[in-house]
């Protein structure tokens, strides 16, 4: 919104009224302007961007009021102003003045509207003459060769006669006048310079933030813009023309040239960006809410005084404004000859003493207080207690509301259609249809097509769920695009379902291998760990072992937090498999771990006459081969390995247990895979944080889960903190570190700039 291309400020100046109590007006060309402005006249008011006429009353409701508007006359005489409530009609404030502003950007200029209806028939007429040249000239090259030229004449008759098509409709929207929302996405046919948001601004402040991801956001923008002008274009249903004034990029960096401050939570990200002059920490806080109290009002002005604020008490109208003046005025708060009553919509630039308080017209959330600055904002309706009464909704929408219950879906948001796939959720728009009104959800799709749902079907619509930071395909309306994925989807999870419950149910019905109770080394083993177990370790040891011990498969989730024991718990279930004389296998995502486990678990076997080995990259190839030779022959007993365990050239001998660790790693079919090898093999899965699907089928009774809450004697807890970036901080945190031995690793999202980050580093610490 900020950076899109929008009239030239002064056309949208020229098209406010201003109404005055005891002016003198022309209630025809009052009536005439707000239809040239783009409200829609009614019997009664009901939504925002419509006005009623009744006698000597006119009801108009601008887009920007919190409340609709009632002005009613004495002849033609303006005798009173005030806003009212839509439901119940009382009024809510008496108003001196008021100002309505244009409630769409194309005002219904007959003059502008005639302009953009031959610029946009000069530009379908130069499109429609090229294509038929081309398909011509490819005619006359066919018709050389003797071939027939059929096929691609129609091709652009087809296309030409689409153009035609769009033509007659835009020029019959220009003509009526109508659909003025959409013919604003057209303004290049309109006008012929643009201009942007800070354009309309008087002296603006502009903040950007987070700019790096701005930049993410508007490439893929721009690269979303790419594939609909591909689709426009080539089904005849637009021409380049028509996307002129569509903003980008070059709109974006136009406000880095902008005087203002740019910040950003991620300091790192800006740190050395050129166009950064200064880095300015902000301190603010928000203001209390003082409903009426005007006693404490002037005690929190007389201490911000003392200590040399500049106050500025916003009023949303000029009747506030004077009440707030004689209460200063009364209670002594002007005696230091400041600024005096003022209409200004930007007192904060101006040069002023320090103790001193401003009124200034205008709108705010809430008042604020920046500390370090010495400046404080007070908003009027927190100070009379009517602020948040009158920024009450006109009507509750008990349908509309319900977006919220799926997700809390905003506009831009990817969703979901039962019957017409991926689009993208624009908001919500009111629609007479059949001479019905109600609220209607609005969907993009592929290249200009919209979808308007009724909130009464909500049910029909989801929101999307992807990859994050990937934006998906927009469908298209039309075709069989949507039917066609959905069908495929079907299918493989059909197949997948199938595969689930096969390997499920031979499991619960297979005989498996029953171990026998524990042996004299298995004592000996468990005896050999250095650390004394905690209660939850016994406790899961012994169900694991509880399960080998029966003839059916095992299938358990053991749980626990980093460090609390999970790497024994398995290792102790791995030797009473080896000691059976069965093989055992340690499936895990990554080289690194499979390293770690592979070192951890050969030192707890050390001492027994067991064949430990590691099949990853780390291997060679020669050595990888010996590996599964000897894992074939049964010549090895335990194997610790990566995805290369899943390999179609991987046999055992005699697989009896396979524990895969950090499982949320590994995809449904690798593990699947592993399983059908042998339907009958015990597999005990380890996990920290199991994925939704894994718990599922453990909390439904597919899988038996066991869980170690309890940490090891003396296990220091995790800590973690979240705080703003701190030079002082990190330095101190790394040499700390690095002091008892330890080891530190800086986790950072951006490659691009992560050569920046290492330098920042190595300037901290250089030693």
């Amino acid at each position: 919104s900020a950076i899109r291309r929008l009239p030239p400020a002064d056309i949208y100046r020229s098209h406010v009224i201003r109404l005055k109590c005891g002016e003198d007006v022309d209630v025809e060309g009052i009536r005439q302007e707000l239809g040239v402005m783009g409200y829609e006249r009614v019997p009664s008011i009901e939504a925002r961007g419509e006005f009623s006429v009744r006698g000597g009353i006119i009801d108009v409701y601008p887009p920007d009021s919190p409340a609709p508007v009632r002005i009613e006359l004495f002849d033609t005489e303006i005798d009173s102003i005030r806003s009212f409530d839509l439901e119940s009609q009382r009024s809510l404030e008496s108003l001196q003045e008021a100002e309505i502003y244009p409630c769409t950007l194309l005002c219904r200029e007959e003059e502008r509207f005639g302009k953009a209806r031959d610029k946009i028939t000069r530009a379908y007429d130069r499109q429609i003459r090229s294509l038929e040249k081309a398909a011509a000239a490819r005619q006359q090259q066919e018709a050389e060769k003797a071939g027939s030229s059929i096929g691609s004449s129609r091709v652009a008759t087809e296309q030409t006669h689409q153009l035609e098509k769009r033509k007659d409709q835009l020029l019959e929207y220009v003509d009526q006048q109508i659909n003025l929302q959409y013919l604003e996405s057209l303004t290049g046919y309109f006008f012929d310079e643009t201009e942007h948001l800070w354009d309309y601004m008087d002296d603006p402040q502009i903040l950007i933030d987070d700019p790096a991801r701005i930049l993410e956001g508007l490439e893929v923008a721009e690269k979303e813009l790419a594939d609909d002008m591909d689709a426009i274009l080539s089904e005849g249903r637009g021409i380049g023309a028509d996307f002129q004034a569509v903003a980008g990029k070059e709109d974006y960096f136009q406000l880095y040239e902008k005087e203002g401050a740019i910040f950003t939570p991620f300091l790192s990200t800006i740190r050395n960006a050129p166009f950064l002059t200064e880095l300015r920490q902000i301190n603010c806080r928000q203001m209390p809410s003082y409903n009426g109290r005007f006693d404490v009002l002037k005690t929190d002005l007389e201490g911000y005084l003392a200590r040399g604020f500049r106050v500025t008490i916003v009023c949303s109208s000029t009747e506030r404004m004077e009440r707030m003046n004689e209460f200063l005025e009364h209670e002594g708060l002007f005696d230091r000859k400041v600024a005096p009553l003022t209409t200004s919509g930007a007192p904060g630039k101006a040069e002023r003493a320090p103790g001193s308080i401003v009124l200034a017209k205008g709108q705010l959330t809430s008042g604020m207080e920046f500390t370090d600055e010495k400046a404080c904002w007070l908003w009027a309706g927190d100070i009379f207690g009517a602020g948040r009464r009158t920024r009450r909704p006109r009507r509750p929408k008990a349908k509309g509301n319900a977006i919220r219950s799926f997700a809390d879906v905003q506009t831009g948001d990817y969703v979901v259609h039962e019957s017409h796939g991926i689009g993208r959720f624009i908001g919500v728009e009111q629609l007479t249809v059949q001479g019905v009104r109600q609220d209607y959800l609005k969907v993009k799709y592929a290249g200009k097509d919209l979808l308007y749902i009724p909130v009464d079907q909500l049910g029909s619509l989801q929101k999307y769920i992807g990859g994050e930071g990937v934006s998906p395909k927009l469908n298209k309306l039309t075709g069989s695009e949507w039917k066609t994925t959905k069908a495929k989807a079907k299918a493989a999870i059909e197949d997948m379902a199938e595969d689930l419950i096969r390997v499920s149910a031979a499991r619960m019905h297979e005989r498996g291998y029953a171990f026998s109770e524990d042996t004299p080394w298995q004592g000996e083993f468990e005896d050999s760990f250095p650390f004394e177990e905690t209660e939850d370790q016994l406790r899961c040891i012994n169900e694991i072992k509880a399960d080998m011990e029966r003839d059916m498969p095992m299938d358990r989730l053991l749980c626990g937090d980093v460090g609390f024991g999970k790497t024994e718990v398995a290792a102790r279930a791995l030797f009473k498999c080896v000691a059976e004389g069965k093989q055992a296998a340690v499936l895990v995502p990554t080289t690194l771990l499979a390293n770690q486990h592979y070192y951890t678990l050969k030192d707890r076997f050390e001492k027994f006459p067991f064949k430990v080995e590691m099949l990853s990259r780390f291997r060679t190839a020669k050595q990888q081969k010996k590996i599964l030779d000897d894992l074939k022959k049964g010549r090895l007993d335990l194997v610790i390995g990566t995805h290369r365990l899943l390999s179609k050239d991987v046999e055992f001998h005699d697989l009896g247990l396979l524990v895969v660790d950090e499982e949320q790693r590994f995809g449904v079919r690798h593990k699947e895979r592993i399983k059908q090898l042998k339907a009958n093999v015990d597999v005990l899965t380890l996990s920290a944080t199991p994925i939704p699907r894994t718990l599922h089928m453990s909390l439904s009774g597919i899988k038996d889960m066991s869980t170690i809450e309890e940490p090891p004697e003396d296990r220091y807890p995790v800590q973690t903190y979240v705080m703003e970036q701190d030079d002082f901080v990190i330095r101190e945190a790394i040499e700390k570190e690095l002091g008892r031995g330890g080891q530190v690793y800086v986790l950072y999202n951006r490659v691009d700039s992560i050569g920046r980050v290492a330098s920042e580093i190595q300037r901290l610490v250089p030693q």
